[in-house]
């Protein structure tokens, strides 16, 4: 679902919202495309709780020889702790070396906590050294 409000606080964007019943995943496909190098992806988070304190996500690019997101898995990373402090907090990972991929996924795993929303904004998957 998308949200009124972001990161950069542009009124013409918004972010994904999803609030979570139990643990749940938010997953993009770019198919049929020859992918190869070195990438960074990532992205920005918010969590509005009104109850116990929620695990940040974890984001996942994962690499495939097919040509939808299926076959083999050629590589895949996770993202690395969150930075800490702030509304809005960045995540992000690296995947060096791909070679032979014909597609990739990008995941994002959200907590188990009932009631809790998770924003997301700002996701990337770029050719390194580049970012959002």
């Amino acid at each position: 679902m998308r949200a009124l409000f972001d990161a950069e606080r542009c009124p013409y964007s918004g972010s994904l919202a999803a609030t979570a019943d139990s643990a749940q995943s938010v997953t993009q496909c770019v198919p049929n495309t020859p992918l190869f190098g070195d990438f960074v992806f990532g992205g920005a988070f918010r969590i509005d709780s009104n109850g116990p304190s929620a695990p940040p996500p974890i984001c996942q690019s994962s690499f495939y020889s097919g040509f939808n997101c299926d076959a083999d898995v050629i590589v895949t990373n996770e993202t690395d702790p969150p930075a800490a402090g702030g509304t809005w907090r960045s995540i992000s990972g690296v995947v060096p070396n791909v070679t032979g991929a014909n597609s990739v996924a990008f995941n994002c795993y959200l907590g188990s906590t009932t009631g809790v929303t998770y924003y997301l904004d700002m996701l990337y998957l770029s050719r390194a050294p580049g970012g959002f």
